[in-house]
């Protein structure tokens, strides 16, 4: 709304059209008077030094309307605040060319990582994928977006930049990151190498020809697919763990009566194991999940004092062939004998 690096004046004319059809979009003929504050509101905007040094923003505050309605009421509005910003550095083509020339040279180890998503690394053949994240890199260092890309020759491919750069980039050594097999098996990292770039602008033409490498870190098992689908499962089982622990607590079921010929160490307790699973999966709310139990006699009932059995209980996300499991154990109490009257 406000010209770059526009003077006070220029931002008082800019104000007034902007209220001006405001108004006239709101409601038509409306009186108004626009209240202009102190000078001291007023902060000019500083214009770019050079490439290096951006300019500052500069400001006008407190700008007021009053309008007057039709029935004659006035109704002030306080006006946010107004924004100008700076006039860009305006380079010559040896500036700009000589500018990328040294920030390029000049990238950090950080800047020259690339970042491949899975299902690139996953294509037979991702040579293109790792020119264009690095043609990118490349461009993002100078500081803007590309404009454009043209097709991509054997071994080389060019690129144009917002500030009208050309970037001619010829290509080396590609080798493919691979991914990690589970989590206690790392994928490797990959690489591409620009064996040299040729910067353009107008007349002006610069030349690196010092490779520059860049490293495509291996995926971690958690940021891929069946990582993550690895972490959900077991994130799953957990809270399926933790619903148990805690719900089956002092559960009815884990109090059961010792039988006439008394039940000894190591019996299975196949009608225990029975009445628990019920138990259990009612407290399990994921459908992913299903639930086995097994249950022993840990200590026979030794008369007067009660006995005592171990459930174990196996939550299965999935196929149990996944060895997706998780093992709960429970502990419950055999009561003596008495005979039914």
């Amino acid at each position: 709304m406000i010209p770059k690096g526009a003077t006070k004046a220029e931002a008082i004319k800019a104000i007034q059209d902007y209220i001006k059809n405001a108004v006239k979009k709101a409601a038509k003929n409306v009186d108004y008077e626009i209240v202009w504050p102190d000078d001291s509101n007023f902060t000019a905007p500083i214009d770019a030094a050079d490439l290096d040094t951006p300019g500052t923003q500069g400001t006008y505050t407190g700008v007021k309307v009053k309008i007057t309605k039709e029935n004659g009421d006035v109704e002030t509005v306080n006006l946010a605040e107004f924004k100008i910003d700076p006039k860009p550095y305006k380079a010559e083509d040896d500036e700009l060319v000589t500018d990328a020339q040294e920030k390029v040279t000049g990238m950090s180890s950080d800047e020259l990582k690339l970042v491949m998503d899975e299902d690139t690394v996953k294509k037979p053949d991702s040579k293109a994928d790792a020119r264009k994240l690095a043609e990118d890199a490349v461009i993002e260092k100078l500081g803007g977006a590309p404009a454009a890309r043209a097709a991509a020759e054997a071994e080389t491919s060019t690129r144009e930049t917002a500030s009208g750069l050309k970037l001619t980039f010829t290509w080396g050594n590609y080798k493919a990151p691979t991914l990690p097999t589970d989590k206690d098996t790392a994928g490797t990292n990959g690489s591409i190498v620009i064996t040299k770039l040729v910067i353009e602008k107008g007349k002006e033409k610069a030349e690196i020809t010092e490779a520059i490498t860049f490293t495509i870190p291996a995926l971690a098992w958690a940021d891929t697919e069946a990582g993550q689908a690895e972490a959900a499962i077991e994130e799953a089982l957990t809270a399926a763990e933790t619903a148990v622990t805690e719900g089956m607590e002092n559960a009815e079921s884990l109090t059961i009566m010792d039988n006439e010929t008394s039940l000894q160490v190591d019996a299975v307790l196949t009608e225990a194991a029975a009445a628990i699973k019920t138990a259990v999966e009612a407290l399990i709310e994921d459908e992913n999940i299903t639930v086995t139990v097994t249950a022993k006699v840990t200590t026979a009932v030794n008369g007067d004092t009660a006995g005592a059995f171990t459930a174990t209980v196996t939550l299965t996300y999935g196929d149990e062939a996944d060895g997706n499991t998780k093992d709960v154990t429970l502990t419950g109490v055999i009561e003596k004998y008495v005979a039914a009257t």
